[in-house]
């Protein structure tokens, strides 16, 4: 077990990105590897009698674990699947299919994360701010993460609870609901009415926060509870 510093050697050199990444451990003093990452999906997951799963099917990146993720989701296709006496070709392509749009849509959460920031203190940054993104290809795809965060915000004004994203929303400040669009389905511009209505959940929030903020207080920082629970040499 280990922790990780994700770069694009387009952007930064490998001796940088390694000083950067010992500088937010707060320490030199631990073997570090380099690894090049194959990004994407196998178009066929099932071939004859060799089925892919986990990383042997594909690789999106390794801070959210979704290859772990994709291991218990293909084996959850693919278990009915192999209790029929002989798995036909219908099967094995729904069997494809299916992953495949899994695999898509675990990408495209992780594509949000870059997708809604407003970070423009690099230039990697500054290029993520120009990059394209297909929303209008699958515009009545119901899987697609990209559609959703154009339905959550410009139609539907709320967020539906599925899912990661409203938490992904609320920290890029990607808000469905505002004060504006609340003004504008209620007809009325008395912000005072509105700010009593949603105190529950403002106080809720900010409960939550503290909370939160209590633990990180307390809790050891990442390095030292690598090293004693981890690197212990004892």
């Amino acid at each position: 077990m280990g922790t990780g510093y994700v770069y694009s050697d387009k952007y930064i050199s490998h001796e940088d990105a390694l000083k950067d990444f010992q500088k937010e451990l707060g320490t030199d003093e631990l073997e570090f590897k380099k690894l090049s990452m194959r990004i994407g999906v196998h178009k066929r997951l099932w071939v004859k009698n060799v089925c892919a799963i986990g990383l042997s099917a594909g690789f999106i990146e390794p801070l959210e674990s979704n290859g772990l993720l994709t291991i218990h989701s293909f084996l959850f296709n693919l278990i009915p699947i192999l209790k029929k006496e002989i798995p036909n070709e219908f099967a094995i392509k729904h069997f494809n299919l299916s992953c495949r749009r899994m695999f898509r849509g675990f990408a495209e959460f992780v594509a949000m994360h870059y997708a809604l920031s407003d970070r423009v203190d690099t230039e990697y940054w500054k290029d993520i701010q120009k990059r394209n993104y297909p929303i209008e290809e699958k515009f009545f795809d119901e899987k697609s993460d990209f559609q959703l965060a154009y339905r959550n915000k410009m139609e539907d004004n709320y967020f539906h609870p599925e899912g990661g994203f409203p938490c992904i929303s609320m920290g890029m400040d990607w808000h469905a609901t505002t004060l504006e669009n609340i003004q504008h389905s209620e007809c009325s511009p008395n912000i005072n009415s509105y700010k009593k209505e949603y105190k529950v959940f403002a106080d809720y929030l900010d409960n939550r926060k503290k909370e939160f903020e209590k633990i990180a207080d307390y809790s050891p920082t990442l390095y030292d509870y690598l090293k004693e629970n981890i690197y212990n040499d004892k």
